[in-house]
């Protein structure tokens, strides 16, 4: 069989630019999935949990999405086929036992023991930590603090939040109120893994005095600076972390489901969420975008005309954004 490279690539080229054309958008974008790793679907779990909303339904999809994206060898990776992670590992650990399935469950049991000789929840990265402290799996006092009067220093102030990236600043700010009120929800003793509570590392030690005179008046700035920064769909920064964290911080507030706040930012999440079948799962972010600046960028490379009325939809739709 005689193959000419040069046609069957250009053959390639164009059946691939073709089909990316048929998935534009009406508006004159693309979008796809932006896959979240398994953390983001075990978190969603705690949060539930916490507000009280966790409901069996969900916790099973969740559960079913959580063992679908194990590894062989019973651990998690954050990425397709990558190594082993500790994080992810302990989360989706958490979050099965939290789901119903036992400290003994065979499809356990290598996650217990990757976890465990890497010192258990005091081994982990400090939002893993907190995310369980949240749900009453570990101590509040170990996590660092964070003081909720960097939000009242001025941008030029060395020590400000808007030292950070938007979303960055957001979860921070979110999380020095939630810090400041250590909530707990405990979840039940046969669905909790203090099995993997081996205690810290190391002692956490506070770098801020213990008298705080001005603590209420910044905590209270605080949350009027995240009520003021929430999108309109209901989102901080379009972003998970701030966005669940800042749901948090206004519950430690006072903010129940009623509150427009709280329930504007649920309403909104469930537009992250990913029906696939039997499994649920969230999307750290949506991508439109970023999705639509490489599909043009594709799409000329593949030749396609700057003049077709596709791209110029895309290209409008961009600018308006």
């Amino acid at each position: 069989m005689t193959v000419t490279v040069g046609s069957d690539l250009d053959r390639t080229v164009d059946s691939a630019a073709e089909y990316l054309l048929s998935l534009q958008q009406p508006g004159g974008w693309w979008v796809g999935e932006l896959e979240s790793n398994v953390t983001m679907t075990a978190q969603w779990l705690f949060l539930l949990e916490f507000l009280h909303l966790r409901d069996e339904a969900t916790t099973r999809r969740v559960a079913n999405e959580l063992l679908a994206r194990q590894r062989a060898d019973g651990l998690w990776s954050i990425y397709w086929e990558g190594e082993p992670d500790l994080p992810a590992t302990l989360e989706s650990y958490a979050a099965l036992r939290l789901a119903g399935l036992d400290a003994d469950d065979p499809r356990l049991a290598e996650a217990r023991r990757f976890v465990e000789e890497r010192g258990g929840i005091g081994g982990a990265r400090l939002f893993t930590r907190m995310w369980l402290a949240l749900v009453g799996l570990w101590d509040w006092d170990e996590i660092p603090e964070i003081p909720p009067e960097l939000v009242l220093f001025p941008p030029w102030s060395p020590l400000s939040a808007y030292a950070f990236a938007c979303w960055a600043r957001q979860t921070m700010v979110a999380l020095s109120v939630v810090r400041h009120y250590k909530p707990v929800h405990r979840i039940p003793a046969k669905r909790a893994c203090h099995e993997l509570n081996l205690g810290p590392q190391k002692r956490q030690l506070s770098l801020f005095p213990r008298f705080r005179p001005g603590r209420n008046r910044a905590v209270r700035y605080a949350e009027r600076w995240l009520i003021d920064r929430q999108e309109l769909d209901g989102s901080w920064g379009g972003i998970q972390p701030p966005w669940v964290w800042s749901i948090v911080a206004l519950v430690c507030r006072g903010h129940g489901p009623e509150s427009p706040y709280v329930r504007r930012a649920l309403d909104g999440w469930k537009r992250f969420l990913v029906e696939d079948g039997d499994r649920l799962r969230p999307e750290a972010c949506q991508s439109p975008v970023w999705d639509t600046g490489l599909a043009l960028l594709g799409l000329r490379a593949a030749e396609v005309s700057a003049d077709e009325p596709a791209l110029q939809r895309a290209a409008d739709w961009l600018v308006s954004e």
